[in-house]
Parts: structure tokens; sequence; C-alpha cells
């Protein structure tokens, strides 16, 4: 948990930095990514499909994003980001390191204190590895998970690695998700060896 901690502060020091530069900067808890909604009432068309994102919506804009919830440590992360006033993306897992239906507390709780909701496949498994009808149940049976937690799934995903190929592209396209990436990746499982 150490670990954690000094990642965050390093997150919430770059966060202040930036909102201490010269150029006119919108707050660090701007929402980076369009509202939630549904596949089929998706109010942001002029994001592509199956195309990968790294860049924010909002220019000069500090995206933080989490991956591989719901675990343990994530209301402990909900914690220091209220105190900070600070929204971060989560990209979550069906059963990987926690199960969501298990912890749809947590689910919960990260949608109603604003931050945004994402995909990152049911298991987290290499999306590159798979054929096409895998990398769809990947994805659809953790929509069934969302729909019974929150009412609605995710429209916006991140592929387990950041790992991409044009089947996965191809597969998330057809499912009408926008596929965000990164611009800045921490590598935070490296701090373990600190």
């Amino acid at each position: 948990m150490h670990q954690l901690n000094l990642l965050l502060a390093a997150v919430l020091y770059t966060a202040a930095l930036s909102s201490a530069a010269a150029i006119p900067q919108p707050p660090i808890s701007t929402p980076i990514l369009p509202p939630q909604t549904t596949q089929d009432n998706n109010p942001t068309p002029q994001l592509p499909y199956g195309v990968v994102l790294n860049n924010c919506t909002i220019p000069n804009t500090i995206a933080i994003a989490f991956d591989d919830g719901p675990y343990i440590y994530t209301e402990q992360v909900l914690d220091i980001l209220a105190n900070a006033s600070i929204h971060a993306t989560f990209f979550l897992n069906g059963n990987w390191k926690g199960n969501i239906d298990e912890l749809s507390h947590v689910v919960k709780r990260t949608f109603a204190e604003g931050h945004q909701i994402g995909s990152h496949s049911w298991s987290h498994l290499n999306l590159t590895t798979l054929p096409y009808n895998t990398i769809l149940t990947e994805m659809t049976t953790l929509e069934s998970a969302f729909l019974r937690i929150l009412g609605f799934f995710p429209t916006y995903t991140r592929t387990p690695w950041l790992h991409v190929n044009e089947l996965v592209l191809t597969a998330l396209a057809d499912l009408r998700y926008h596929v965000i990436g990164a611009n800045i990746v921490t590598d935070d499982k490296e701090l373990e060896k600190f």
C-alpha cells in the first residue's frame, strides 16, 4: 500500500503543477470523457469506434485512469481522490483480481462519486491472442455485469496491457466501443521493486 500512496502523491503533485501553469486549464476534476451512456444512446458520434484514442478530449487536461479494479485498494484510492477533489476514469474487469459482483458496492460508489467507468474486459486476457468470438464474449460478459450493477454499460474500453491488433479493434468497433489508450504509462507495478 505504501507504493500506492507514493504513486498517488506523485500524480496529485503533477496535477497541482499542471494547474499552476501559465496556460489556462480546466479544473482537474473536469470529466475527460463524455457522459456515461448505453451503447444505443451514445451522445458522442464524433469519437470513432475501434480506434485507439491516446489523448484527452479536452485540451490541456490531465486524465488520470486506473485499470484492473475493482480490487481491495479501490476504496482507498477513492478516498484519496475525494479528499483532493479529483475525478478519474476506472477501467474495470469482471473477474480478475476481484470479482465485480462481489465488489459491486465499490463499483456503485465509484460511479456515484462522479468517476468515469470503463470496461477492461471480463478476465484481463491478452485480447490479441484470442479469436473474434472470444473477444466478444470477454466484452459482453462484462457488459452484463455492468447492467446488473449500474443499469448501463460503458462505451469506453481500455484493453489489458494496452495490447491491440486489427482483430481486436474490429471486434471493439463492432461492439461500438471507443478504445482508450494512454500517452503516459506509469507502469506502477514496477514500484513493487522499490
